[in-house]
């Protein structure tokens, strides 16, 4: 969308579609977090769970604010290793509005 104004022209923020996001998850999650869960696994066998993350991405794809909302790992040091490598991941740029996400990844061995 183009906002016209007298002084000129200024792009107005979009908001990211869930599909976008969804796409730097499945990329990620499949190499980064399952690497990390793995490397846990070998210290603590057979541990499971699911933990959910709220994180905001700015404009220029960087996440920001990240936290643990839940937890059923009974696992603090896994689920912070995940949340710090979410912290590093990034997402398209662009025109976009600052956007917190909500998601929940669960974790087993199968």
């Amino acid at each position: 969308r183009i906002n016209f104004k007298p002084e000129g022209v200024s792009a107005i923020p979009q908001a990211r579609s869930s599909k976008d996001i969804m796409a730097v998850f499945k990329e990620n999650v499949q190499t980064h977090s399952r690497i990390i869960y793995n490397q846990y696994l070998r210290k603590r066998p057979h541990f499971a769970g699911k933990v959910t993350f709220k994180f905001s991405i700015l404009a220029n794809g960087d996440v920001e604010k990240g936290e643990i909302v839940g937890s059923t790992t009974d696992y603090p040091e896994f689920d912070n290793a995940v949340l710090d490598d979410l912290l590093q991941w990034k997402f398209q740029s662009g025109e976009f509005d600052k956007c917190t996400v909500t998601i929940p990844l669960t974790f087993s061995e199968d």
